[in-house]
């Protein structure tokens, strides 16, 4: 499928995007061997930069034959995640997620799970979307 719908257009990379974040094992360097049949399938076609989604600010991981690279997904679900969490660093090192987040989307954002103790009502108020929120 890769070959039909992208490379025909995008002509040959050596540099994968996972869908949706998805990736050949788990963050060991061992997933990353010719043992690996989803790997070794990639690395036949000529792909040799692999980068998965990830939560954290970035990383890399280097071995003989290939180089991994975490990315951020910056979408409604990361920025809600923002809000719920704003001790943690998923977004504000980039930018405010109140200057660009949707307001016209429900809340809470789906995927996102929040604390017992959070205050939607209050974090709607704030966002001018107390008519958003969706039990």
């Amino acid at each position: 499928m890769w070959e039909r719908e992208v490379e025909s257009i995008i002509g040959d990379t050596d540099i994968i995007l996972y869908p949706l974040g998805a990736d050949v094992g788990d963050w060991r360097p061992s997933q990353y061997t010719f043992e690996n049949e989803k790997f070794k399938k990639l690395w036949d076609v000529g792909f040799r930069y692999f980068c998965n989604v990830d939560s954290t600010q970035y990383w890399l991981q280097y071995g003989s034959n290939y180089m991994r690279q975490g990315r951020r997904n910056m979408d409604g679900q990361m920025m809600f995640k923002q809000m719920v969490y704003p001790e943690k660093v998923l977004t504000s090192d980039l930018f405010d997620v109140y200057d660009v987040f949707d307001r016209r989307r429900p809340l809470p954002v789906n995927g996102i799970t929040m604390p017992e103790d959070f205050d939607l009502q209050a974090l709607a108020d704030s966002l001018g979307m107390s008519d958003r929120i969706i039990n």
